[in-house]
């Protein structure tokens, strides 16, 4: 059985179960619409062995809004996951907050809807800006359309790539749309927000709107690279 929620459903084992479950599909449609990376899909295991230990309070945190994170995309509250180490579960802490959020969802689910989550590089999304500034692609308008949209999107890696002005007041966009629209919203970083508010980086206007989205769920994880220890 090749389902994404196969020992949580109701359906299980029943003769609605299996490839013939339009459920099925479109949660398949959903999985495969996000722009998940591969190696992500199933969520990488993230327990609190060895270093990881001094995060078990932050990771207690990003566990609650997990479990909750379908009503918090309807309520549009986002997170902020940063910390200065790389490798330490940023990245894997959001994509397995997006996945939750589609099991969640899965019940809800009536008809082929549109995709509702969305997985961003930042400066992966930076190079297809810059690529597309003068005769954008079809595929870049579908993307720009999903960024606003899209339930829930994560925006990894922000603030890792200073940014043209051109990219800063595009990027502004974005995330104003997604805040004026109650659309909830993830962020990972290496970078603290009082030093992504500064000029050099994404500035003022930008942070202010990723407060506004966040509120007070800026979680910061300070063990050592999960990558390298292994």
């Amino acid at each position: 059985m090749t389902c994404k929620i196969y020992g949580e459903c109701k359906q299980m084992d029943t003769e609605m179960c299996g490839n013939q479950c339009w459920k099925k599909v479109q949660l398949d449609f959903q999985y495969k619409n996000s722009n998940i990376p591969v190696g992500y899909i199933p969520a990488p295991k993230l327990d609190l062995k060895g270093n990881s230990a001094i995060d078990k309070g932050n990771y207690l945190k990003l566990n609650d809004y997990s479990l909750n994170v379908f009503k918090h995309v309807k309520q549009g509250r986002g997170v902020y996951i940063w910390g200065s180490n790389k490798g330490n579960g940023k990245t894997s802490w959001a994509i397995k907050i997006m996945l939750q959020y589609l099991k969640q969802l899965h019940p809800t689910i009536e008809s082929f809807e549109y995709a509702k989550t969305l997985f961003l590089n930042v400066p992966i999304l930076f190079k297809r800006m810059r690529d597309n500034i003068d005769n954008p692609t079809k595929e870049f308008k579908t993307l720009e359309k999903r960024i606003s949209t899209c339930d829930l999107v994560v925006f990894d890696e922000i603030g890792t790539e200073v940014p043209s002005k051109w990219v800063k007041e595009n990027l502004y966009v974005y995330i104003t749309e997604r805040e004026m629209n109650n659309k909830c919203t993830i962020y990972t970083s290496n970078i603290p927000l009082e030093v992504l508010q500064m000029n050099d980086h994404l500035g003022a206007r930008i942070v202010d709107r990723i407060c506004k989205q966040v509120g007070r769920n800026i979680i910061e994880l300070k063990a050592t690279s999960r990558r390298r220890n292994n």
